[in-house]
C-alpha cells in the first residue's frame, strides 16, 4: 500500500510507492483539488497538514478507501 503525504496548505502531495518511487505532485491549496486528485488514486495511507478543515478532508478520503489521517498541531493543544 502506498504511503500519501499532504502539505494542503502549500498545494503539496507526496507519493511514496511500494516500490519505492517518490512522485511529488502540486495542485490548487484546496481541499477538492486533493480529493480530486485522490478520487483516482489506490487505497494508501494518508496524512494530512495544513487544511483548515482537516477533519472534513480526512473523512472525505476515508470514504474513498483511504486510511486517512491528520497531524495534531501541539501549538494548538496548548
Amino acid at each position: 500500500m502506498d504511503h500519501v503525504d499532504i502539505e494542503v496548505a502549500e498545494g503539496s502531495i507526496l507519493i511514496f510507492t511500494d516500490a519505492g518511487e517518490m512522485l511529488e505532485l502540486q495542485v490548487e491549496p484546496k481541499s477538492e483539488s486533493v480529493i480530486k486528485v485522490m478520487s483516482s488514486r489506490p487505497p494508501s495511507t494518508v496524512t494530512v497538514h495544513g487544511a483548515d478543515d482537516e477533519a472534513d478532508l480526512v473523512a472525505a478520503l476515508q470514504k474513498l478507501g483511504h486510511e486517512a489521517t491528520a497531524t495534531v498541531h501541539l501549538e494548538s493543544v496548548f
